[in-house]
């Protein structure tokens, strides 16, 4: 691990340094200026959108694996403060703390966990299943876009169709895990009810009205700089930054995620400064609001999060 993050701050470097220089950066302060505010207070309040929509998906996974006495609002606090925390970590890894944070209310660590990584692998597939819609619809012919797209749709429809006709049993694929992976899996009655059809379509529907309101942020911002990339645009730079800054398991994806943020704006032909300019307020539209609502979140979890005794509300 330790070779592996030499290697990626090396390349990191590299790279910064080498697009840095590219870059006027005079014109970056000038387009930042000139950025209409409207759109990046829209960025902001939108934020909401996605934040609700991924604490009722985990209200209602714990619910489904038998933690019906959480109210809303605690499963909220912990959700936003686990994602926000996502955005400062390495790899994301920040949304583990809603492990800790959810134990004063009853939830075991292995289910917890669990729910966590759940939500993260269906985000990830979210993701990247809209950055191939994305970069089709916008850099290739139409007729081989819409080649692309419904093989894409050909595809998911049969795996799901796959997967709920074979419904995989949690003990038998844990057979074939590492043991340090088996012990911290959760009861087999939790795993088969989130491998279960109906948790797995209700996530997924969940999970996709997140990414239909988190698409409208980036795309708000960079409105407020007339780029002129559009919706789907937008999510392909936005996206293919924090997927660099993800891989790079730097903090924040520092570095990697404004480079690669520069050289994503270069494939609709916008060039370096223009493309700084959008990666900072990218920055700063969609990171940000969701630090602060972290922040807030923190402070409704902070009995919790230092071992006080949480009170479960009931009824």
């Amino acid at each position: 691990m330790r070779v592996y993050r030499v290697a990626i701050l090396a390349v990191v470097a590299a790279a910064l340094a080498w697009t840095a220089q590219r870059i006027d950066w005079l014109a970056v302060e000038d387009e930042v200026w000139r950025a209409r505010a409207l759109p990046l207070l829209g960025a902001a309040a939108l934020v909401v959108l996605p934040l609700a929509a991924r604490s009722l998906r985990a209200a209602r996974l714990l619910r489904r694996c038998g933690f019906h006495d959480i109210p809303l609002r605690r499963v909220a606090a912990v959700t936003v403060f686990g994602f926000s925390m996502s955005s400062l970590t390495p790899g994301g890894s920040g949304d583990l703390l809603r492990v800790a944070a959810l134990r004063p209310y009853g939830v075991d660590a292995a289910t917890a966990a669990s729910i966590v990584v759940y939500e993260r692998v269906l985000d990830v597939l979210a993701m990247a299943l809209l950055l191939v819609v994305a970069l089709a619809w916008t850099l290739l012919p139409v007729a081989l876009a819409a080649s692309v797209c419904a093989l894409l749709g050909a595809l998911v429809a049969l795996l799901g169709l796959g997967f709920a006709r074979w419904q995989p049993d949690p003990a038998a694929l844990a057979r074939h895990m590492p043991g340090f992976v088996r012990r911290r899996l959760p009861s087999g009655e939790v795993g088969r009810e989130l491998l279960a059809p109906a948790t797995l379509a209700q996530a997924g529907g969940w999970t996709a009205l997140v990414f239909m309101s988190e698409a409208l942020r980036p795309w708000l911002v960079l409105d407020s700089l007339d780029l002129g990339v559009g919706l789907l645009g937008a999510w392909a730079i936005f996206t293919l930054a924090w997927l660099a800054g993800l891989v790079s398991m730097l903090p924040m994806g520092v570095g990697s995620w404004e480079t690669a943020a520069v050289w994503a704006f270069g494939l609709y032909g916008i060039y370096p400064s223009r493309g700084a300019a959008g990666a900072l307020l990218l920055r700063a539209g969609v990171t940000l609001p969701a630090l602060v609502a972290g922040l807030v979140s923190m402070g409704a979890l902070r009995h919790a999060l230092v071992g006080g005794r949480a009170r479960v509300d009931r009824g």
